[in-house]
């Protein structure tokens, strides 16, 4: 955990997705829509750096199961949000 500038609780910092802009992560929860948008000063282009950050323990990723589920039997990475479902683009 780090200290966000703004804020003085600890905050995770996100290793953030880009394809030509900055999207919110979607969700959903028991049918409903969930948008959130992240902070975070870590933004890749690269999902293998992106899992590679996120293995090295330098923040949140929100990536595909199949990408990170070898990673969590051996505890490398642990699921967080595990009551959401990631929505399809």
């Amino acid at each position: 955990m780090r200290r966000s500038p703004s804020c003085s609780r600890p905050s995770p910092d996100c290793c953030r997705p880009t394809l030509g802009g900055l999207f919110a992560w979607e969700f959903a929860k028991d049918g409903q829509e969930l948008k959130v948008r992240m902070e975070g000063q870590m933004i890749y282009n690269n999902m293998a750096v992106q899992l590679h950050s996120a293995l090295d323990g330098l923040g949140v990723a929100c990536m595909a199961e199949d990408v990170v589920l070898p990673y969590v039997p051996n505890g490398r990475l642990v699921r967080v949000l595990d009551d959401l479902s990631q929505r399809n683009r």
